[in-house]
């Protein structure tokens, strides 16, 4: 997230959206009293003190800010979210976990069934075979058992984005990442010098939108129904 007082802005980082690349993009042209929470060195120290000591991370949605920093702060803010469609942004978040999870894998020099049958305990020693959507990718043999796998639906990163970009009496403006290029909107808000870099690819390609089976799509689309409606995707 950012909190940019220097050009009156907040920004909420939902889950592979394209928010990592804004936070990095932005940081060169940050100034002194702005506050940007994790995808750069500073940042994710910034987030661990900034969790533990008020409540808000990387990824906090508006709710938690509001709470955090008080309305009267956001009084006057323009608060934004880059926003994206439901079966692109899944899709990336099971490449990003199966990314990770097939990358420990193959350093430890064990198989997917090795790493199920012990998940207890190396998900002790290893913080990232813990994340719910970590062990939802453990436990399915596809995408398809991945977004139905129980623990996903625990992960913050399977929570609707509309549910995150909004509070009783605030909601934020969303930024369709598929409507971004050619924009000016980042430069007027930003600097005109600014580009927006492309930050925290997936490694791995195990799954591509375009290749999400029908039943799957439907899923996602009941899933998300609030996410569908909200930002105009079909």
């Amino acid at each position: 997230m950012i909190f940019a007082r220097s050009r009156r802005f907040v920004f909420i980082h939902l889950h592979k959206t394209g928010g990592t690349s804004f936070e990095q993009g932005y940081e060169p042209f940050a100034r002194w009293d702005d506050l940007i929470l994790g995808s750069t060195p500073h940042g994710e120290q910034a987030s661990t003190y900034f969790q533990r000591r008020f409540g808000l991370y990387k990824h906090s949605g508006l709710d938690e800010i509001e709470a955090a920093v008080g309305a009267d702060a956001l009084e006057g803010m323009r608060i934004l979210a880059f926003v994206r469609h439901p079966r692109a942004r899944i899709a990336s978040l099971y490449n990003f976990v199966g990314g990770i999870v097939l990358g420990w894998a193959e350093k430890h020099g064990m198989t997917l069934p090795a790493i199920r049958a012990d998940w207890a305990t190396l998900s002790a020693q290893h913080g990232q075979l813990r994340w719910p959507a970590s062990r939802a990718f453990i436990e399915s043999d596809d995408f398809g058992g991945f977004i139905r796998n129980r623990h996903l639906h625990y992960d913050a990163a399977f929570r609707s984005q509309a549910a995150k970009t909004r509070t009783a009496t605030l909601a934020a403006e969303p930024l369709r990442i598929e409507d971004m290029a050619g924009s000016t909107i980042l430069q007027d808000l930003v600097d005109p010098a600014f580009v927006l870099p492309h930050a925290n690819r997936s490694h791995r390609i195990l799954m591509r939108s375009a290749d999400i089976t029908a039943a799957d799509a439907a899923f996602l689309a009941d899933h998300f129904r609030e996410d569908m409606q909200a930002f105009g995707y079909d």
